[in-house]
């Protein structure tokens, strides 16, 4: 009833790989290939659009365990 909540969904569905601080360090970061990504590295950021995201999120990351949300 409050609607999508951005640090609930994050919490729920991204934390466990991108880590609570958002650097890569999640509970199941160290058995995954290649290590998600840390959404703090200015190099990354720089290289990544909004709809990047949107894509990468919706559709997943090929190659990676990025998995697709949809």
């Amino acid at each position: 009833q409050h609607g999508f909540d951005p640090a609930e969904t994050f919490s729920m569905l991204c934390a466990q790989c991108h880590g609570i601080d958002r650097v890569g360090n999640g509970a199941i970061a160290e058995w995954i290939y290649p290590i998600p990504k840390n959404l703090h590295n200015a190099e990354f950021l720089r290289n990544l659009t909004k709809e990047k995201a949107i894509y990468s999120i919706t559709n997943g990351v090929k190659g990676t365990p990025m998995p697709p949300w949809g």
